[in-house]
């Protein structure tokens, strides 16, 4: 690591609409455990309960066609996993099944995967 990042105490990172910092910059943390990211093993459900893991598949435009879906009850679903009631947790674990559900197309049903895509370090320009 270069001596001047040892001094350096705040990044800014402005990104586009639907971007998350794992989304951006989680695999990071292959390079820096101090790095809040992502360790590979990260999933969402999908509408069958099957687990889909986290890839390093992510584009850098128009891969979420629809998009996302922000109303109330859809940001519920993705935050809360569709637990219900008094005392519930978020526990990220409906962003698969929420992206299904705006069309509820069978042949889409995978499509959701996009949802938890990442960028490959070799892919992030900033990152090199």
């Amino acid at each position: 690591m270069s001596a001047g990042l040892d001094n350096l105490k705040h990044i800014v990172v402005l990104m586009m609409e639907n971007r998350s910092f794992d989304h951006m910059l989680g695999a990071l943390k292959a390079q820096d455990a101090r790095i809040d990211g992502l360790t590979g093993n990260e999933s969402n459900p999908d509408t069958t309960g099957a687990l889909v893991k986290v890839q390093p598949l992510a584009d850098y435009q128009g891969q979420l066609d629809p998009d996302p879906d922000h109303h109330f009850p859809g940001v519920d679903l993705q935050l809360f996993g569709g637990t219900q009631g008094n005392g519930r947790v978020a526990n990220m674990q409906g962003f698969v099944k929420s992206y299904y559900q705006q069309q509820r197309n069978v042949a889409l049903r995978g499509r959701g995967r996009e949802h938890i895509a990442n960028f490959m370090l070799e892919r992030c320009r900033v990152c090199r």
